[in-house]
């Protein structure tokens, strides 16, 4: 009981990272609604030459890279825990089930560099070593967007893209603080309650990273919804395996009682 409890609540901080793929897309839909009029001009500002490559807070380039950006933490999140995971179960098939979500993952995030920015995100890994503060969305190359002068006469501190660097930073630190609290709580077990506890929090990040990943499909261009498309269906299958590990450990956890019965 204690194990099943303890996975169902880190499936809960999971889900909560999980669902800002879904709020981070849907809210920059919602703000371009908003500001059509700056919009426009935006789009004015690109058909007399500034660079497409740096899109404006309300483009639909913008709300790609966000997404995206939400998505490879996610992932990345998914690659450290499967690596904590091989370090502690003895279980050769929760062992398989790690090493196939390392894989999986590892080639999502390789698909989503081209909507991510070119510094400071878009290689595996590299999120893992960001400490609160210092996340990528605050990096050199990532500011372009809504710095001064984007916005003739706004003050710095009200340009849309210091508000999505922030939002960008604090969800970064948001998502170190999980791994680290998943971690944490996972090390408490051993053995099968391990095993067990493990998958059971994998079941749950899944079934809320399809959820998650379904939505907010809806508000991404036709290019990156192939590719969270994908994703999606890569996860249905993880979800799949994560169903019958569970059974299975179930399973041999009821044949252990048997026996000490006996």
């Amino acid at each position: 009981m204690r194990s099943f409890v303890a996975s169902t609540c880190l499936a809960v901080a999971v889900a909560a990272l999980a669902l800002g793929f879904v709020s981070q897309a849907v809210a920059q839909r919602n703000d371009r609604n908003q500001n059509q009029d700056q919009q426009r001009n935006q789009q004015q500002r690109q058909d007399q030459g500034q660079d497409p490559a740096q899109p404006g807070q309300n483009s639909q380039a913008h709300i790609d890279k966000m997404a995206a950006n939400a998505m490879q933490q996610c992932s990345q999140q998914e690659i450290d825990l499967a690596n904590f995971a091989l370090k502690h179960t003895q279980n050769e098939e929760v062992r398989k089930f790690a090493q196939k979500a390392i894989e999986d993952h590892t080639n999502l995030d390789n698909q989503l560099q081209r909507f991510t920015s070119a510094e400071g995100r878009g290689q595996p890994g590299n999120q893992t070593s960001a400490q609160p503060g210092t996340s990528a969305a605050a990096q050199p190359g990532t500011e372009t967007v809504g710095q001064p002068g984007t916005q003739p006469g706004a003050p710095a501190s009200t340009e849309p893209g210091s508000k999505a660097n922030e939002f960008e930073k604090i969800r970064q630190e948001i998502g170190n603080q999980v791994v680290q609290s998943i971690e944490r709580e996972l090390g408490q077990y051993q053995g099968s309650d391990f095993d067990r506890a493990y998958v059971g929090q994998q079941f749950w990040a899944h079934v809320v990273f399809i959820a998650s990943a379904t939505a907010g499909g809806n508000h991404v261009s036709p290019d990156l919804k192939q590719v969270v498309d994908q994703g999606t269906k890569t996860a249905q299958m993880h979800l799949d395996d994560c169903r019958k590990l569970i059974r299975d450990l179930s399973a041999n956890v009821a044949r252990s009682a048997g026996t000490t019965e006996r």
